[in-house]
């Protein structure tokens, strides 16, 4: 149960780094590799089948054929990253994939004398560890910056509460074109309050509203001292 809960771990992330590599465009760079991804989602929905059927014994048969041909795209791969290592993709493959291909022959030669059982583990393993390192490096994640994130994150958390009583103070002082006009002493207290507000512009002396001789539909108003507004 155990094996098949690691198998099952392994499929995950070979379908996960699948997508992310066609979905970020890099399989124009290494137009192989998308065939070694392509070729091992195909032989884990293969052995998922085998699995739910009981593993026919013909499978086995293509599990060796899928070794062989999973072993000699593995070379071209790297050999066509080697051509283009100036690519960052091509170097992360080279690192990941070159270390993929090292620890599963060392897991299938020099770790045959232990049990099938544990051989089976030492290949889950090979697979798994350079797989998330090639999904780490496609998604651009870097590890080396993580400390830099949390910090940054930490500080942009105490930036509001050091601004936050700054932002009250400018907040109680509105701008001065939202204040009211400035009436002189006792003016405002002769204004009717059901009167418009252009009234008690006019007779806060606002330029452009106060003419003499103009009229408003409260009569006309002198050039001295403005009219009253009738009261309502």
């Amino acid at each position: 149960m155990k094996s098949h809960a690691f198998w099952i771990l392994d499929a995950c992330v070979l379908f996960a780094l699948s997508l992310l590599y066609l979905n970020q465009g890099y399989h124009r760079k290494n137009q192989l590799f998308t065939v070694w991804l392509c070729g091992g989602v195909l032989m884990q929905l293969v052995a998922a089948w085998g699995l739910a059927a009981g593993w026919p014994q013909w499978i086995n048969q293509v599990r060796a054929i899928d070794d062989i041909v999973t072993y000699g795209l593995t070379v071209g791969v790297l050999a066509l990253a080697i051509l283009r290592r100036d690519c960052p993709v091509n170097r992360s493959l080279l690192w990941g994939l070159g270390g993929m291909m090292a620890l599963n022959l060392f897991a299938r030669y020099v770790g045959a004398g232990v049990p099938a059982g544990v051989q089976t583990w030492l290949r889950n393993i090979a697979f798994f560890g350079p797989a998330i390192f090639l999904l780490i490096a496609f998604s651009n994640l870097r590890l080396d910056r993580l400390p830099l994130r949390i910090n940054s994150a930490i500080r942009t958390l105490k930036l509001p509460a050091v601004r936050r009583p700054a932002a009250a103070a400018v907040s109680l002082e509105p701008p001065s074109w939202l204040s009211p006009p400035a009436f002189p002493k006792g003016e405002l207290r002769e204004a009717n309050p059901g009167v418009g507000t252009h009234l008690l512009y006019r007779r806060a002396g606002v330029p452009g509203l106060e003419r003499p001789g103009a009229k408003s539909r409260c009569g006309a108003v002198p050039s001295g001292r403005p009219a009253d507004p009738p009261l309502l």
